[in-house]
């Protein structure tokens, strides 16, 4: 037979303690969900470099390095289509380009035109029809010489005037008329001195007009 405390401890093992449940009142249910992050991409628009270099679809553009002048006919992304005044249709970086000024590309081409007008006027000066071989050491008239830098434009000049020098040394006789131009005589300057100390004994020259010197080869 089980004692009364036997009895207690049965049911102290059988008692089982609910835990309570706490159940919001009805409208006090709050849905939460995880936090959505907002990832803002910072994207720079293609349109964005060009509007701030002043580049756009139909304006004037240069082309820094080759001094090449077009119109812009198309942007895509950080490279520009442009067609070249000479009808050449080209596709470049747009950091290699440079909004061009109409009025001021108009202002350069007046002054070129003014200024290669007056070139040829001072050819007619010197003729040609005598045989003798006639160099013009303007800028204007050598293969790319408006490119040149302002420091190495005389050095230019003086390398194709020691260039023809050195192609026709060996002909006897043949006469050369040098074109330098009057302006401040650096150039006039640096072909003499040039002709005293490598030329002395094999050709003599004179001037032949206030812009220009005649070189005869020995």
């Amino acid at each position: 037979m089980k004692s009364s405390n036997d009895l207690k401890d049965l049911k102290r093992m059988l008692k089982t303690e609910a835990t309570p449940v706490h159940v919001p009142a009805e409208g006090t249910v709050r849905k939460t969900s995880p936090r959505k992050r907002k990832t803002e991409k910072i994207q720079v628009s293609s349109s964005n470099c060009a509007d701030v270099l002043g580049i756009k679809v139909g304006g004037r553009v240069v082309l820094m390095d080759a001094d090449i002048h077009g119109n812009v006919t198309e942007i895509n992304g950080n490279m520009v289509r442009l067609m070249t005044d000479d009808g050449l249709m080209m596709y470049e970086n747009i950091y290699d380009l440079a909004a061009a000024d109409p009025a001021q590309e108009k202002a350069l081409k007046d002054t070129v035109v003014k200024k290669g007008a007056s070139l040829e006027k001072e050819k007619k000066n010197f003729d040609k029809t005598d045989g003798n071989m006639v160099v013009d050491l303007h800028l204007e008239a050598l293969p790319c010489g408006r490119n040149i830098n302002e420091g190495c434009q005389l050095e230019y000049q003086m390398e194709v005037f020691k260039r023809v020098m050195r192609e026709n040394i060996k002909h006897r006789g043949k006469k050369i008329i040098f074109i330098h131009g009057v302006g401040d005589g650096i150039l006039k300057q640096a072909i003499l001195k040039e002709l005293e100390e490598v030329y002395a004994m094999r050709c003599t020259w004179n001037p032949y007009h206030s812009g220009a010197t005649s070189v005869t080869i020995r």
